[in-house]
């Protein structure tokens, strides 16, 4: 199936368009019924990305800021 994005490429996409607004940093879900799972934090990594873990937050938050 050509042109399927995945989860990781819609998070991108959507800090790209939040970066063009002056939003350095974008907040997203991991977890059951989120659609994104730790795979996707360790793929935003691997592509560059900063990203961290938002202690006491359920289901687990983390925040995507820019690459390093």
């Amino acid at each position: 199936m050509a042109g399927a994005v995945t989860n990781t490429e819609r998070l991108i996409k959507a800090f790209e368009h939040g970066q063009k607004f002056g939003y350095p940093e974008m907040d997203f879900a991991v977890g059951r019924y989120t659609g994104n799972g730790i795979a996707v934090v360790e793929a935003l990594r691997r592509r560059g990305y900063s990203v961290e873990r938002n202690p006491n937050t359920l289901p687990q938050s983390y925040t995507l800021k820019s690459q390093e």
